[in-house]
């Protein structure tokens, strides 16, 4: 593994952590269906509404891919082809 992606893992790993704590103490604790409908609830939230700044959250990168949904075939298709063709003339040129 890359040292930059060995990095990221001792980064991320204290918060994968505490999140598993935290799943762990829910599951330990005997939760009732109530305690389910509202854990998911709760987690549902935090996703759909996040910190900016923070966590991006799953509806803005939903948003975000929708917009760009449009130039799929134009812009994004041929800003790769572009490069790509810049660097088989930089390899063979």
């Amino acid at each position: 593994m890359k040292d930059v992606e060995q990095e990221l893992i001792r980064t991320a790993l204290p918060y994968w952590e505490a999140e598993a704590t935290i799943v762990r103490r829910f599951f330990k604790s005997k939760p009732t269906r109530e305690d389910h409908i509202f854990w998911l609830k709760a987690q549902l939230w935090k996703e759909l509404h996040p910190v900016d700044g923070y966590f991006t959250g799953l509806q803005k990168e939903l948003n975000n891919l929708v917009a760009s949904f449009p130039e799929i075939d134009k812009t994004i298709v041929a800003s790769r082809t572009a490069h790509a063709g810049v660097q088989s003339l930089r390899a063979h040129g």
